[in-house]
């Protein structure tokens, strides 16, 4: 079984706020690059994870 990462997604003047599930948030410029912002950040914070085969569900929200 996948891992599944929720992200809700607020724009803002610089770009999309990534709030990852509860468990942190990150940046991204371009909302088409979400995904792959969302498992960078991961492999940053957890090194020794293998989040290649995460699914990552991005959901547009207001802020």
């Amino acid at each position: 079984m996948n891992n599944v990462i929720e992200v809700k997604a607020i724009e803002w003047k610089h770009g999309w706020e990534l709030h990852l599930g509860g468990r942190a948030v990150t940046q991204v410029g371009k909302l088409k690059n979400a995904v792959q912002q969302v498992h960078d950040y991961l492999d940053t914070v957890e090194p020794e994870v293998n989040h290649d085969d995460w699914d990552i569900v991005i959901t547009q929200a207001t802020a």
